[in-house]
């Protein structure tokens, strides 16, 4: 999901490259969107108003979970609401941001008994795809959530925990977050 947050009503224009083939978007993306980005965030489009504008694609992922140590968090099921809450806030989500990425992956986390967890940031989710924001905005910020199923073997590994950082939110500011989930045959 993408959410435009101008100083002053502007129109924007957000082209996406996605590396896989796009399955999904809305509205719907053909040469890029064109929109008219409000400060509360609103976004307007062909006369339509919308909170984001929403894409997804058919990738591979280079698993990060290809041994027992990597950075991230173990996620019990049962925690998974709660550790999104901190880790979103502490980041620097809004209400309406970790509100729609918690009711979009908490489900999926609350499912397992445990979950493996780590996030990318900025340039490195260039390798799902590319975005080009006109007017350039002063942060464009990226976070992408990479996770698997786990059982309760996790309890054996050793996870570095990751250092998240605070976003910086100010002036014309972009939040994309996305995520994929993984499984031990992608290793």
């Amino acid at each position: 999901m993408i959410y435009l947050y101008p100083e002053t009503a502007t129109t924007v224009a957000v082209n996406l490259k996605t590396v896989g083939n796009l399955t999904f978007s809305y509205p719907l993306l053909s040469e890029g969107w064109n929109v008219t980005a409000h400060p509360d965030g609103t976004l307007t489009c062909n006369g339509k108003n919308y909170p984001y504008l929403f894409w997804e694609a058919d990738q591979l992922v280079q698993h990060p979970f290809g041994s027992n140590t990597f950075e991230g968090f173990n996620v019990a099921g049962k925690d998974a609401v709660a550790f999104l809450e901190e880790k979103l806030t502490l980041m620097g989500f809004n209400d309406h941001e970790r509100t729609d990425f918690i009711t979009f992956w908490g489900p999926q986390l609350a499912a397992n008994e445990f979950n493996n967890v780590t996030f990318q940031f900025n340039e490195t989710c260039d390798q799902y795809a590319t975005l080009t924001i006109e007017p350039k905005p002063q942060n464009v910020n990226r976070v992408y959530m990479i996770w698997r199923k786990a059982d309760a073997s996790v309890l054996n590994q050793t996870i570095t925990p990751q250092d998240l950082p605070v976003l910086n939110r100010s002036g014309f500011d972009v939040l994309e977050w996305g995520g994929i989930e993984v499984d031990d045959v992608e290793l």
